[in-house]
């Protein structure tokens, strides 16, 4: 993935990256974190498993569940707000029910306040 990201520098990776090492997980410019309540997130989650898979697996949905509380292995709320007070990059935090409009709008004032040269 480095060699992809410093062969594409205007490029947008998706996901969590904790523990892929050091080197790419400071290799960004920007890190944006998108945060929604439980609720909403658990909802989102299971259409998505139904249309995806016709149906959602429980065991996903609980292990998924307890993101907040971070009672599972894995990935969790805690771990990953750890993980972003750690970059050496600025982290733009859209948490809350925002539209994806909005959430765009956010992701690229602060992409351009970063890199105003870029256009």
């Amino acid at each position: 993935m480095l060699k992809d990201l410093r062969s594409s520098p205007r490029a947008v990776v998706a996901g969590s990256l904790i523990g892929w090492g050091e080197e790419l997980e400071d290799a960004f410019d920007l890190v944006a974190f998108l945060y929604l309540p439980t609720a909403i997130r658990m909802a989102r989650l299971q259409l998505r498993e139904e249309r995806r898979f016709g149906k959602a697996d429980p065991a996903f949905l609980a292990w998924a569940a307890q993101y907040d509380a971070g009672t599972a292995e894995g990935r969790s709320l805690e771990r990953h707000r750890h993980w972003l007070k750690s970059r050496k990059c600025p982290v733009l935090y859209l948490e809350g029910d925002l539209s994806t409009k909005d959430q765009l709008g956010r992701l690229l004032a602060a992409h351009q306040s970063l890199m105003p040269q870029v256009r």
